[in-house]
């Protein structure tokens, strides 16, 4: 059974996604041979499971790299789940909250900024220099996904995204008045 330590560990890696192997007959002894030629990495947790091997990451990003090596040393035959968002169980489902600051051209400002608040983005500050220019906010990782091809697509390549976990909300609130079906 995890401890509390590795619990609290995992909460920080909202981002899960897992790779097996087709040429071999036991995952977990995939697992394991793709977990000695990892690198320890900051960000990154793997885990050699009967299912294959688990990769828990602070950001999309984070994952891209051992995802190479595997493509790299296990071919063809490595087959890898997409990278999922990881809620919390805490008085409720628990989204994780990402802090975030894109940069980008000074041209393409707009349009960035534009596409982070559709996708539920709550924007601190825009900083326009005649250049460039940097968005800081937070947003659900949930809605963050995919979005650094995106935001190249929307920059025309001058674009980079930082992303870090800020915090845990709530998945939904309840107004008091849905809950008073459930008081005693």
């Amino acid at each position: 059974m995890p401890s509390a330590a590795d619990e609290s560990l995992r909460a920080i890696h909202p981002i899960e996604q897992w790779a097996s192997c087709a040429d071999f007959d036991r995952q977990g002894i995939f697992a394991r041979r793709a977990l000695d030629l990892l690198p320890d990495r900051e960000g990154v947790i793997f885990e050699a499971t009967a299912r294959g091997l688990r990769m828990l990451g602070q950001t999309e990003a984070d994952l891209a790299s051992p995802v190479r090596l595997l493509r790299e040393v296990f071919g063809a035959g490595l087959k890898l789940s997409p990278p999922h968002v990881r809620l919390a169980y805490a008085d409720g489902w628990q989204q994780p909250i990402m802090g975030f600051r894109v940069t980008a051209r000074a041209g393409c400002m707009a349009r960035v900024r534009h596409s982070l608040e559709q996708r539920g983005a709550q924007i601190a500050d825009v900083e326009l220099g005649t250049a460039a220019g940097v968005i800081r906010g937070k947003a659900p990782l949930l809605d963050l996904m995919g979005y650094a091809r995106t935001l190249r697509r929307l920059s025309d390549d001058s674009g980079h995204i930082a992303l870090w976990l800020s915090h845990y909300e709530p998945l939904w609130s309840y107004a008091s008045e849905t809950m008073a079906c459930y008081t005693e």
